[in-house]
């Protein structure tokens, strides 16, 4: 199973939402593989671990999956394969297409994890051939965004191309659109996320609001659970409603103690 977390705009809590989630089903008891699709290298610097090994050894170099996988020590269910300035290279690769190709790049590299294994993909905020191959070997797709009019047509965009997807017999499905750094005093706020549950009915998932904690978690190298529990309320919140959606797939893969 392979989730993907995609927006095309940044400093929308795109990484947050993947190490908050990966880390939550490796908690869970569901053997999880975080992979850091972007060239800033966020996701591991998050967890505090290393840049390498990372995302051009899988794909480019072929190397076995536990090659390029870091294991998180509170974490033993959960694997990295970090990103750095060498994602840029898996891109021009694929924009050559001479050995690699958009739509199955991606998902061939991910098979080496086998099909037991959840797989959270953080993307860069872009429409690049690496994220097109990441939403081509998605099972499932979550768009975060601050609820602003602005966003709309973003939000808009990335729901439309897993319609296009789907018609061209791709697997991707849509999780959800998650709203992030939501102020319960934002009008703005509360009008968009109206919106967005009468045009998307039944995939609206519960807000996250904008914590300080969010931001400090990352320095500290600790995903919000560890960092400051009460915050995590939140993602707790999106766990509940995420979960029963995927439990078919998840049945498949939990490892109980």
């Amino acid at each position: 199973m392979i989730i993907v977390i995609a927006n095309q705009k940044g400093g929308v809590g795109k990484t947050t939402t993947a190490v908050t989630i990966a880390t939550g089903m490796a908690e869970l008891g569901y053997p999880t593989v975080l992979v850091d699709a972007d060239s800033q290298g966020n996701a591991a610097q998050f967890l505090g671990l290393d840049p390498r090994p990372d995302l051009y050894r899988l794909i480019i170099q072929e190397r076995p999956a536990a090659e390029v996988v870091q294991r998180v020590e509170d974490y033993p269910l959960l694997g990295v394969v970090a990103g750095n300035a060498d994602t840029l290279e898996i891109e021009d690769a694929l924009s050559r297409g001479r050995r690699l190709h958009t739509a199955t790049a991606l998902r061939q590299a991910l098979a080496r994890f086998g099909s037991k294994t959840a797989i959270i993909v953080d993307t860069a905020p872009s429409l690049s051939n690496i994220q097109v191959s990441a939403l081509n070997a998605a099972d499932w797709l979550i768009v975060p965004a601050i609820p602003e009019y602005a966003a709309e047509t973003g939000v808009a965009a990335l729901v439309q191309t897993v319609a296009v997807l789907q018609e061209a017999g791709g697997g991707i499905n849509l999780l959800g659109v998650l709203p992030t750094m939501v102020d319960s005093r934002s009008k703005e706020h509360a009008e968009t996320i109206a919106k967005w549950q009468a045009r998307f009915p039944g995939l609206v998932l519960p807000a996250v609001r904008r914590l300080i904690a969010f931001g400090k978690a990352p320095g500290a190298g600790e995903p919000i659970w560890d960092y400051a529990p009460n915050a995590a309320e939140d993602y707790a919140d999106v766990m509940a409603a995420i979960l029963p959606r995927l439990s078919r797939q998840l049945q498949r893969q939990a490892v109980r103690p």
